[in-house]
């Protein structure tokens, strides 16, 4: 009986000493490293939340295409800038070097990313000269006609700064000559058109939400 309590209390022991020894520190790098993460992907899709939207175009119960933008002003330029800096570690050059080369283009132009969809494989054809789809941008009284780039982005970061994107969708670039500094401080709305449909969808200000 006092061999068994002897065995008994061991058996105990290595329990307890187990469950001590598999306990994750709350202070461990990884940990404060994967927190610090998610809290910086939270803070910029709440910017990324603010500045985008989509549509479907339905055929019946079936969708001829479907979309989901953003539109790139000053307020998520920063943030995504501030979130590859990040996950990249980049130094305080590199990234002061690629905050630079974003606002010198957008000093120029105003970018929109676009998820696009649509179920038959030929008519995703955005970028060709036979393309049966326009993208536009009114702004202020005027429209816009958009100069439309595929990206080849990396599929895994794609989806990381634009967390509706999916591998399913096609990853564009959309630039409308007209400077950022104008198209962020009025109300916008942005329209895929074409034979199979035409949707939109309403850019809000940035001086609106501050307000």
């Amino acid at each position: 009986m006092i061999r068994k309590l002897k065995y008994l209390t061991i058996a105990l022991s290595l329990l307890t000493l187990a469950a001590c020894t598999t306990e994750e520190p709350k202070n461990d790098p990884e940990t404060l490293r994967s927190t610090s993460d998610k809290n910086s992907q939270a803070e910029y899709e709440k910017v990324l939340d603010k500045y985008s939207g989509g549509d479907v175009e339905y055929n019946g119960f079936y969708n001829s295409f479907g979309f989901h933008a953003a539109l790139l002003n000053s307020e998520l330029l920063e943030a995504k800038i501030k979130r590859q800096s990040y996950y990249y570690m980049w130094d305080n050059t590199r990234t002061e070097s690629e905050r630079d080369k974003a606002f010198k283009a957008a000093s120029e132009s105003t970018d929109v990313f676009l998820s696009f969809y649509t179920p038959d494989k030929h008519d995703d054809n955005l970028t060709s000269d036979k393309s049966i789809w326009r993208v536009l941008l009114d702004l202020d009284g005027k429209r816009y006609v958009g100069k439309i780039k595929k990206l080849k982005d990396n599929l895994s970061e794609l989806i990381t700064l634009y967390p509706f994107h999916t591998r399913w969708n096609t990853a564009y670039l959309v630039s409308f000559p007209v400077p950022v500094s104008q198209s962020e401080t009025h109300p916008s709305k942005l329209t895929i058109t074409g034979p199979l449909g035409s949707r939109n969808i309403d850019f809000v200000a940035k001086n609106a939400l501050q307000n």
